[in-house]
């Protein structure tokens, strides 16, 4: 982030309600977030490619990834997320990945805990960097390999966070991941459901435009809309089914990445994508 940039969202600080925005935090995490704003501060980061560099990489070469986002850090700490339960095992099992060293494997973590631009994101994303991340990262940090390299989890999230980005370039890119392939979907039933207002996309999240519409086929297997893990054994017996040249795309949230590690395990000509709720995590062997 350049200097420029740092002053803007410094001034950002000084026109929202300071209360408001160090509400949760302490005085040791407010000092570190400043830090990690300032351009060129020597705190501790990760290697962490960036979005466009991430996109290059899926596109390019038969890379798998596995995403790590808020949801999953909750889960892994004992928390619970809106449709995942506590569990243990499940938890145990997410920390058991997001150190994974498989050669082919990529592991997404956030970018902008650790490289904050702020510049271009919503006032409401701005205050939750702010006001939550402190936290997370340093959940993050103590169970990450620091010797590893990761890539940008939020590569396909631009759209939620983001006023100004070229999303018409991005959309592009994300779906010749899948162009002209056959795939099956693991989703719950209404993933799909056409949404004709914002008020059913926001109350059923469901999507209102079909990105993958430029598969070569589409098949479906349907997972409960919630606690998709509680299921997570007749889910892989039926994913073990799968033609091995389809594509497999899950959409269970934090459950989908336990089944795509089981694949590496079993195979490790399998491809992982993992590219969030309306895209998600998807299996093919090469």
């Amino acid at each position: 982030m350049s200097l420029k940039n740092f002053l803007k969202n410094l001034k950002f600080l000084f026109k929202t309600k300071l209360t408001d925005t160090i509400l949760n935090m302490t005085e040791s995490e407010i000092i570190e977030q400043t830090l990690y704003e300032i351009p060129g501060n020597h705190v501790k980061r990760p290697n962490i490619i960036q979005i466009e560099d991430t996109i290059k990489a899926l596109v390019e070469k038969p890379f798998s990834i596995c995403r790590f986002g808020d949801g999953e850090i909750d889960i892994i700490y004992g928390g619970k997320i809106g449709f995942q339960k506590r569990d243990k095992k499940l938890a145990a099992r997410l920390k058991e990945i997001i150190a994974n060293s498989e050669e082919n494997l990529l592991i997404g973590i956030n970018y902008q805990y650790y490289y904050p631009n702020l510049e271009k994101q919503s006032s409401f994303v701005k205050k939750f960097y702010r006001t939550h991340v402190p936290k997370y990262r340093k959940k993050l940090s103590d169970i990450i390999d620091w010797n590893k390299q990761y890539c940008s989890a939020g590569f396909n999230q631009m759209y939620m966070t983001h006023n100004d980005y070229d999303f018409e370039k991005l959309y592009n890119s994300l779906r010749q991941i899948w162009n002209d392939k056959d795939i099956t979907v693991i989703c719950a039933k209404n993933a799909f459901k056409e949404s004709t207002t914002r008020r059913q996309i926001n109350q059923y999240n469901t999507i209102q435009y079909n990105i993958y519409d430029n598969a070569r086929s589409i098949d479906y297997i349907y997972a409960p809309s919630r606690n998709s893990f509680s299921e997570y054994d007749s889910l892989l017996k039926e994913a073990v089914k799968i033609d091995k040249n389809r594509l497999i795309i899950t959409m269970i949230g934090p459950a989908g990445k336990v089944l795509a590690m089981i694949y590496i395990n079993l195979d490790t000509e399998f491809w992982i994508w993992d590219i969030l709720q309306k895209i998600m995590t998807g299996i093919k062997r090469r």
